[in-house]
């Protein structure tokens, strides 16, 4: 079964969405939910998500990961240190 790209992202987080909320039933019931705090994070994502997207919209693969470089364990490390 092949799906573009546009297509497989909905019927993704279709399903993410779906179980996200058959989890949630349960633990509200049970008054388990910080309801403030998960609408806040949601709302702060939801609001963020356009400008990612427009952010890496026009980068270039070597440009997204380029924040990595030079930090502890990312594999890029420091290239000036000597080796012994």
């Amino acid at each position: 079964m092949r799906s573009d790209t546009k297509e497989a992202i909905a019927t993704s987080l279709f399903v993410v969405g779906v179980t996200s909320l058959a989890a949630l039933v349960p633990h509200a019931r049970a008054r388990r939910v910080r309801w403030r705090t998960g609408l806040l994070f949601g709302a702060f994502s939801m609001a963020g998500a356009p400008w990612q997207a427009r952010m890496r919209a026009g980068a270039q693969p070597v440009t997204l990961g380029a924040w990595q470089v030079g930090r502890p364990g990312s594999g890029g490390g420091d290239k000036t240190r000597s080796v012994s």
